[in-house]
């Protein structure tokens, strides 16, 4: 059981790095936009991109989740 949820915690630190990666990327590419539109441009794709991954990273949450529960009873 401590195997399953061990695998759910390091895909959580490594997700939660991920984000913070694309958040400073974001931050990197405002720093050099030539214009307010282009501000809004990137911050519109961040945030299209950030629900996209929020997306797949729920769905494979599920799955160590469920997995790991469902193992919970093994030896």
């Amino acid at each position: 059981m401590i195997a399953g949820f061990k695998e759910v915690q390091d895909r959580a630190v490594a997700v939660s790095k991920q984000n913070a990666e694309s958040a400073f990327a974001l931050v990197d590419k405002i720093t050099k936009a030539q214009n307010f539109q282009e501000i809004l441009t990137l911050q519109t794709r961040f945030a299209q991109d950030q629900m996209q991954a929020v997306a797949a990273q729920t769905q494979v949450f599920h799955k160590l989740i469920g997995d790991a529960v469902q193992n919970a009873g093994r030896p």
